[in-house]
């Protein structure tokens, strides 16, 4: 008798044995599944995105070439106002004799 108990008590325990074996294999492939669509959907959010990406950094280049030329338009018009600067100081200095001579005859 002790035996057959011995047996029994086996064969309950490989089937509990098998029982967990299949229910991991069994979330294993449900979670499988639920991989396989979320990288389903990632993808197809990725193939959404994937041209406004592209269209973003050409404009970020675009962006980048247009700074650049703005920096040696200010480069440009700040060398336009020092030589503008000059020329008025030198207008001014020329031109300070005669506003002497005018203020003279204002008072």
């Amino acid at each position: 008798m002790p035996t057959i108990a011995l047996i029994i008590i086996g064969i309950v325990a490989g089937a509990l044995i098998l029982a967990s074996i299949g229910t991991l294999f069994y979330a294993g492939y449900r979670a499988l599944r639920r991989g396989r669509r979320l990288a389903d959907r990632a993808q197809a959010v990725w193939e959404v995105y994937e041209p406004k990406i592209a269209e973003l950094q050409q404009k970020q280049a675009a962006l980048e070439a247009n700074r650049q030329q703005l920096d040696e338009s200010m480069a440009s018009l700040d060398a336009s106002i020092a030589r503008l600067r000059a020329v008025i100081d030198l207008i001014d200095e020329t031109i300070a004799p005669i506003r002497q001579f005018a203020s003279l005859f204002r008072r």
